[in-house]
């Protein structure tokens, strides 16, 4: 059980950026002959290339990432030497012509670039892998005391497309690699603080899967670390509009900057604290009427998030008689959203929820209830969190991990609010 401050900041530098009051905008700038959407447009030309940042920064970004090496699907690995020119006279302009109030970030898997980068100016590693392709990055990112984005992904590059993607829960694979990774970097001095994360959309993910991690990506709030998202313009936006649209053929990536907005805006509105964009000037737009809305002076009461995990309970659950014999387990997951703010000042009991309290009232209810289906199980722990006058949402996910002989597990997730 934790409840979530979902405010940060990140320090490098003699520099703050705040991660949460509003939405942070990182632009995109590669360097790169091949990169899916704008490959070739900066490549081999600094001055061009520093031209764009500027623009950027006008439009509105906190955050120029810069990338020397591309990682769309089927990609071919570029030599430290080559990403090293790429990137680091880049690097070095941008800096020195554009002064130091802004973060640059570097999008690098490899210790070594980062090091350099560094070295001329850089603020963040942008880290594909998580530090998995190379573990030396720990080094850098520890001594340097920089931010690091660790960002999902299946396999490599050259193979996370390909194949059969499967995941039991798309969802839990990620956070375990974010929990074990985060561990991981730990015990080799990289600060807890330092770490921002980043699901991978498009990494090693079917349409589905992507979609999953944009709608439950509130879950990755528990693990108290600021999220990162990357949907701009990317292949699965252009799938779902040829396929729900029932066009000829796939817009191309210039097509899918709305697609791109509309899938921002349901990401932050799930928790995502910084979005990675090619389109500043319409994503800062449009961030700034989400965040107009989610601040605290438009809305009645903030909302923290209090989670109550694994919770295991007996109860006779289901429609066939064989089903119905005996009591089955459940397994329940809460997220309740509340307004924490005055408990923590009065650190009184009162002000907040009584864990223990619903622990035992959720218990009772369940093994004390028979029901045929799971949603009439789920909809009444809602009720019952509601309830609670300081629950003002709730959501419910039920596993029963014995559903039946032949499909494992199966599982709900309901979401309600007072008054609904």
């Amino acid at each position: 059980m934790v409840a979530v401050n979902d405010t940060y900041q990140l320090h490098f530098r003699n520099k703050t950026l705040n991660a949460g009051h509003r939405t942070v905008i990182m632009g995109i700038l590669n360097v790169t002959p091949d990169s899916f959407s704008d490959g070739g447009e900066y490549f081999n030309d600094t001055a061009k290339a520093v031209n764009r940042a500027e623009q950027m920064l006008d439009q509105g970004a906190d955050i120029i990432d810069i990338g020397g090496e591309s990682l769309r699907p089927g990609s071919v690995p570029l030599s430290v030497t080559e990403e090293l020119q790429r990137v680091i006279p880049v690097v070095k302009a941008v800096r020195h012509k554009l002064g130091d109030h802004f973060f640059i970030a570097v999008d690098t898997y490899k210790a070594q670039v980062a090091q350099e980068a560094l070295a001329q100016g850089a603020d963040i590693v942008n880290n594909v892998g998580g530090m998995t392709l190379d573990p030396d990055m720990a080094r850098v990112v520890s001594v340097s005391g920089c931010p690091v984005v660790i960002y999902h992904m299946r396999g490599t590059p050259q193979t996370m497309q390909q194949g059969d993607i499967v995941y039991d829960d798309v969802v839990e694979t990620v956070y375990d690699f974010f929990e074990e990774r985060i561990r991981w970097g730990v015990e080799r001095g990289v600060k807890r603080e330092q770490f921002i994360i980043d699901p991978g959309i498009g990494f090693g993910k079917t349409v589905e899967h992507n979609v999953e991690l944009i709608r439950r990506l509130g879950e990755f709030r528990k693990l108290r670390v600021p999220i990162l998202i990357g949907v701009s313009r990317k292949g699965h936006l252009g799938t779902i509009l040829k396929n729900e649209l029932q066009l000829e053929k796939t817009p191309a990536p210039l097509e899918r900057i709305e697609p791109s907005l509309a899938e921002t805006a349901i990401a932050i509105w799930n928790g995502a604290h910084i979005v990675r964009t090619h389109d500043v000037l319409q994503t800062k737009r449009f961030t700034t009427i989400i965040d107009y809305f989610k601040k605290d002076e438009v809305m009645e009461h903030p909302l923290d998030t209090i989670y109550i995990n694994d919770l295991c309970a007996h109860c006779i659950i289901g429609v066939h008689e064989t089903e119905r014999q005996e009591k089955q387990p459940v397994v329940i997951n809460l997220a309740l959203s509340v307004n924490v703010s005055q408990a923590a000042q009065s650190d009184a009991l009162a002000d907040s929820v009584d864990y223990h309290q619903l622990y035992r009232s959720v218990l009772d209810l369940v093994e004390h209830s028979q029901f045929h289906l799971i949603e009439a199980l789920a909809e009444s722990i809602a009720r019952l969190c509601l309830m609670n006058k300081q629950v003002r949402r709730v959501k419910v996910r039920l596993e029963k991990p014995h559903a039946l002989a032949l499909a494992g597990s199966s599982a709900i997730e309901i979401t309600r609010e007072n008054g609904s």
